[in-house]
């Protein structure tokens, strides 16, 4: 179900004072596809779209920790947990910065929450 976000999130408002387009995200476990305005979709498979859609459903902020035992369930090295993290978590973000797309969408605030920032007019549709 489409849900628009109201007034959640970050400001669409870059700091060059340029407006970023809504986005369109649509989450469904295996895949994900996120839209910046009329741009192509950037779209999501494996790990990343796995990563996408536990933020999406958690709604709110998460531990990372909380996320990533969500994504890789098996694996109980703590140190090699983070590790997958952080490499996929950067590799997320150069995708979504290659495809036009604001890259904190997925913001990590460093007390090691993370979290999908809507913007008011983005629109999430959570398939999962």
């Amino acid at each position: 179900m489409a849900m628009p976000v109201g007034g959640a999130g970050l400001s669409p408002t870059r700091v060059t004072g340029g407006i970023d387009p809504p986005l369109r995200i649509v989450t469904a476990w295996e895949t994900a596809q996120v839209q910046a305005g009329d741009a192509p979709p950037v779209v999501f498979s494996g790990v990343h779209a796995r990563i996408l859609s536990e933020l999406a459903s958690l709604g709110g902020p998460a531990s990372w920790e909380v996320v990533a035992r969500e994504v890789w369930p098996d694996e109980d090295d703590a140190w090699v947990l983070r590790k997958r993290w952080d490499v996929n978590l950067g590799r997320l973000r150069a995708r979504l910065r290659e495809g036009g797309v604001r890259t904190d969408l997925v913001r990590a605030a460093g007390t090691g929450q993370v979290e999908l920032v809507l913007g008011r007019h983005d629109v999430l549709d959570d398939r999962g």
